[in-house]
């Protein structure tokens, strides 16, 4: 899927017949390149949340590790490590998920608001009464009970709803190269 994307991207799978891939921008203004050379043995989410400069991000070291990261608002790249992700909620931002959850936000300083859930095993339901004057997004990995979502007012404002269902114990990553050389 590509919502609101400006400058276009360019994708390639090598194999797509025994392998579900997905890859979305959101509010992409400078567009952004993928490639994959062997997907056959992988599940791959890749996301951009209203990213205006571009991020980089890679990991050398997939087959044992389990990671989601995500960028909200980043208008002017930044990094972003961390060594006990327990500790930490970064931009409401929820992983490994298992009962769904709940989130309202009245007031979100400059009204951007986003809401993800990963590996969100029982679904949840979200409900916005007035978005106008918000970018909003909402995006599901690994949800395999499904989701509803209603929005009362669609015209004026930007809109992203995404769910990828990937079977269960599968690693996540996430590998997104932009035209900055930003390293996430």
């Amino acid at each position: 899927m590509i919502l609101n994307n400006t400058k276009g991207y360019q994708y390639h799978d090598t194999n797509y017949s025994t392998t579900r891939y997905y890859a979305m921008i959101l509010n992409n203004t400078m567009g952004y390149q993928y490639h994959d050379t062997n997907y056959s043995t992988k599940i791959y989410n890749a996301m951009i949340l209203n990213n205006t400069k571009g991020y980089q991000y890679h990991d050398t070291n997939y087959s044992t590790t389990r990671y989601h990261v995500m960028i909200l608002n980043n208008t002017n790249g930044y990094q972003y490590h961390y060594t006990n992700y327990s500790t930490k909620v970064y931009h409401a931002l929820l992983l490994n998920n298992t009962k769904g959850y709940q989130y309202h936000d009245t007031n979100y300083s400059t009204k951007i608001y986003h809401a993800m859930i990963l590996n969100n095993t029982k679904g949840y339901q979200y409900h916005d009464t007035n978005n106008s004057t918000t970018k909003y997004h909402a995006v599901m990995l690994n949800n395999t009970k499904g989701y509803q979502y209603h929005d009362t007012n669609y015209s004026t404002k930007i809109y992203h709803a995404m769910i990828l269902t990937t079977p269960r114990d599968t690693n996540i990553m996430i590998l997104i190269t932009a035209p900055r050389d930003t390293m996430l």
